[in-house]
């Protein structure tokens, strides 16, 4: 449940501000997401990612995003192979911006 409310969140957000902005917001998004799952493959905690992600966020609306873009990722696996991993940010980071192009 809290995965739904955390991923329609994020969506909203996306939809919220991708509408008012050009394509590099989406580009910015999926530099984010991929920080956030490199983040969780590294197994670090997962309040200092939420804490490290808000403090690089530009405003608060993107800080909130930031957040549940955190929690999304770590409802996700953290893989033991360096291949897994790297299919996991992608695929983490494509979603995000597929999410925001879709709106955009």
């Amino acid at each position: 449940m809290k995965l739904a409310i955390a991923t329609a969140t994020v969506l909203m957000l996306i939809t919220t501000t991708a509408s008012s902005a050009d394509k590099q917001y989406c580009k910015f998004l999926g530099e984010v997401a991929t920080a956030t799952m490199k983040l969780r493959q590294m197994d670090t905690d997962l309040t200092k990612s939420m804490e490290i992600l808000s403090e690089n966020a530009p405003d608060e609306a993107n800080k909130k995003l930031f957040i549940d873009m955190a929690l999304m990722a770590y409802d996700e696996p953290a893989y033991a192979t360096e291949e897994m991993q790297e299919k996991a940010v992608a695929t983490f980071s494509n979603k995000i911006q597929l999410n925001c192009y879709n709106r955009n």
